[in-house]
């Protein structure tokens, strides 16, 4: 599974085709294409046409986009044979080393094949001129080759393909005959493959892209390989695992950051929800506690007052009423009088005393209208505790306190 993933990851989707021309002047030419696959279609993105200047092609070329190269023109050799070739460089260079040599071979369609050959050494400068000016191709080819990938996706089946390096004919979508050499300048007409117009001088460049496109960067199989050409390949794998590694882990930091950040709204709302309640049952305790502090304060004013307790009062008045006499006449009839005042509104009742006041014609009947109330159930004891005559009155004012048992 970790295979297929990595495969995909590295798997190149876009690239930059260069084709190389060296003019018999040994002047350098670069033409090419930059596709890119868009909703599974490839796309051209840009195109290069005659740039002479490394430096300038640099500056058109797209950072961290794999390049492609051809190689094509003076130093390149074609040959072709009727059958195919096993010691082709023996038969070119008598006495040469064959490991000298980079050797391609491109079958045409029916009459025999092409071969392309060059020194390393040549290669080598090309390497190394890129590399001065920071251009490293992952893939590398010499010849028409890379025209065979071209053809399945031309629009027209014939066509006449004409360069500064080469003139090919296509004759039902294979290569019918090829003239390799300096030729005159490229037709100004173009060709359409794919949905696609190209430059004839940029189809060869495009078919080496697409000897590369849908496949992992470490499982190239291009016609001249190199260490140079095979570093750029590890090179551009590692920059694509690090470049998903890093989005990778910046996608999770932000998932658990938004995950945080949801968790943290959910119970902060919770929390603010709960706070609220909380403000609010404070509220209602501490009304509570007022209207109990009001409460408190009613009961025990009721019970200090007494009126908790089953009280005699009218009792004891009816029975002192039936035993007052003629002669004696009441002006106040007090039940549970204050005892005391401890403060404002703060009173303190007799509850187990009854307070008589009135008028006496005959004093031995207020005395024994006294005696008779101590006879009354439930009286303890009955004072006299005022007694003044008025002649005014002709009568005797008084104070009767009665003590009744509580």
């Amino acid at each position: 599974m970790f295979g297929k993933l990595k495969d995909t990851i590295i798997t190149i989707k876009e690239a930059v085709g260069l084709e190389l021309y060296i003019g018999p002047d040994e002047r350098w030419q670069f033409n090419g294409a930059y596709v890119k696959f868009i909703d599974k279609k490839l796309k051209k993105i840009a195109e290069y046409n005659g740039i002479e200047e490394l430096k300038a092609l640099k500056t058109q070329l797209p950072k961290q986009v794999p390049l492609v190269l051809v190689i094509n023109g003076k130093g390149i050799l074609m040959r072709k044979t009727a059958q195919p070739e096993n010691n082709l460089v023996n038969q070119l260079f008598p006495g040469s080393n064959p490991g000298d040599f980079f050797s391609v071979t491109c079958p045409d369609n029916a009459t025999g094949q092409y071969h392309f050959i060059c020194r390393k050494t040549l290669v080598t400068q090309v390497l190394e001129a890129l590399d001065a000016a920071g251009l490293k191709p992952l893939s590398l080819g010499i010849g028409l080759t890379p025209l065979l990938q071209v053809l399945p996706f031309l629009e027209a089946p014939d066509a006449k393909v004409h360069t500064p390096s080469y003139s090919a004919i296509i004759v039902q979508k294979k290569i019918d005959e090829i003239t390799y050499g300096p030729g005159e300048r490229p037709d100004t007409a173009t060709l359409l493959v794919g949905g696609e117009t190209y430059k004839p001088q940029q189809v060869n460049a495009l078919g080496a892209v697409l000897q590369v496109l849908l496949k992992p960067a470490d499982q190239l199989e291009g016609d001249i390989a190199t260490e140079s050409v095979k570093a750029a390949g590890e090179d551009y794998k590692y920059y694509k695992l690090f470049h998903f590694t890093k989005w990778a882990v910046l996608t999770v930091l932000l998932v658990l950051l938004l995950g945080n950040f949801f968790v943290f709204n959910h119970y902060f709302a919770k929390n603010k929800a709960l706070a609220q309640q909380a403000d609010l049952v404070r509220a209602a305790t501490q009304s509570s506690l007022l209207e109990q502090a009001r409460s408190d304060s009613s009961y025990a004013f009721f019970t200090s007052a007494g009126w908790n307790k089953n009280t005699r009062h009218s009792y004891y008045a009816d029975r002192i009423a039936a035993l007052a006499p003629e002669t004696v006449r009441f002006s106040l009839l007090q039940t549970a009088p204050v005892q005391e005042s401890v403060g404002a509104g703060d009173l303190i009742f007799a509850n187990n005393k009854i307070i008589l006041q009135g008028i006496s014609t005959d004093p031995t009947e207020l005395e024994t209208f006294s005696r008779a109330l101590k006879n009354i159930p439930g009286v303890e004891a009955v004072v006299i505790n005022n007694y003044l005559y008025k002649r005014d009155l002709l009568a005797a004012v008084f104070t009767l306190e009665i003590t009744i048992r509580s």
